[in-house]
């Protein structure tokens, strides 16, 4: 009896590594499609504004989950060329956006004079928006929005 469980054991192993990729393709799957499925999307306004920029950012979640906004950076580009950035570190505390709603948030972005004078005349400008969101019961997922925008104001 000994004898066979050992020479089935190899079999064994290799069996229950299989099942468990199965197990984890499935899951992410699972989750890959309940991702697609959010609904998560991201509407700016940009706005000039008297030492900087001004953003409104307006979050969207028209899927069945619960999203926290948790981080977003904004890296401002003209030409592909890098000119600015700044960070805005959000608390995971705050009120969830619920399925089915929206959530609007301002954040201001203060530039040096110099910066500042380098794109005000500019008609469009790059914006490369990232950051990480969170999704109730799953986990942190970031997200990327490169886009063009006017200034307006």
């Amino acid at each position: 009896m000994k004898r066979r469980f050992v020479s089935l054991l190899p079999l064994l192993v290799v069996l229950a590594i299989f099942f468990g990729f199965v197990l984890f393709g499935l899951s992410s799957k699972y989750v890959k499609a309940t991702l697609t499925k959010s609904g998560f999307s991201v509407d700016l306004i940009c706005e000039k504004a008297e030492d900087g920029l001004d953003f409104i950012i307006d979050i969207n979640n028209d899927g069945p989950l619960q999203i926290n906004l948790a981080l977003v950076r904004i890296r401002l580009t003209k030409n592909d060329a890098y000119i600015w950035f700044s960070n805005w570190d959000f608390r995971r505390e705050e009120e969830a956006i619920s399925s089915g709603s929206s959530k609007r948030y301002t954040l201001s972005m203060e530039l040096p004079k110099e910066k500042f004078e380098e794109i005000i005349n500019e008609e469009k400008i790059g914006l490369n928006v990232t950051g990480v969101y969170e999704i109730k019961e799953i986990g942190d997922m970031s997200f990327a929005y490169p886009m063009e925008v006017r200034l307006g104001g």
